[in-house]
């Protein structure tokens, strides 16, 4: 199916698709100290929920192929519900643009990433079904998409969670995320787009 299709072609590119997003961020950053504190607040949830989800998973979860998948993970945050990652991604995505004190910048990131990360979930799912057969029909018809559920998942996997490998796969991803978090205070400071007015009249 088409959705399936463009979701593979969104997941090899996941981790490029923020670009933009960044860029307008710390481009035309209007942060101020309520915009940043309620930013780090989503972002800070997003990072927990990844590191929390990578602590069950492991490095795999930053694979360029779906065939990456080796086993099926029910356990941990998996129990409650089935793509936590993903929800962790659009909470620091949306954190930033709301660091950046940019409206539209929200509205789209809003937009954006649930809709990107849908996309990716639709082929996930295909791929997931095929390679796990009734174990994965079992949990899709039980655990929700991006929602929640009040209880934990009956047929959990036996992962267990580690804080060191979770650490060890999400350090790039904290350094970036406080680099950013950096350069959008700068930019909200010293202006990038008057800096370059000087230079380039």
């Amino acid at each position: 199916m088409e959705a399936e299709r463009i979701g593979r072609i969104l997941f090899r590119v996941r981790g490029y698709t923020p670009i933009p997003f960044i860029a307008l961020a710390v481009f035309f950053s209007k942060a101020g100290f309520a915009s940043i504190a309620i930013g780090l607040m989503f972002v800070m949830a997003g990072e927990s929920m990844r590191i929390w989800s990578v602590g069950y998973a492991g490095a795999r979860t930053r694979a360029r192929s779906l065939g990456a998948a080796r086993d099926l993970v029910t356990a941990g945050p998996y129990a409650y519900t089935r793509n936590p990652i993903y929800i962790g991604n659009i909470l620091i995505a949306f954190g930033f643009s709301v660091m950046s004190n940019l409206r539209l910048l929200m509205l789209l990131s809003a937009i954006w990433f649930p809709l990107q990360y849908w996309l990716i979930v639709r082929a996930e799912e295909e791929y997931l079904l095929k390679e796990f057969g009734w174990r994965y029909e079992r949990y899709l018809q039980n655990v929700p998409r991006f929602l929640f559920r009040a209880t934990p998942y009956l047929h959990r996997s036996n992962h267990d969670f580690s804080l060191r490998r979770a650490v060890k796969s999400e350090r790039q991803t904290l350094i970036g995320i406080t680099l950013l978090a950096v350069l959008i205070f700068l930019s909200a400071r010293y202006p990038l787009y008057e800096l370059i007015t000087v230079f380039i009249p």
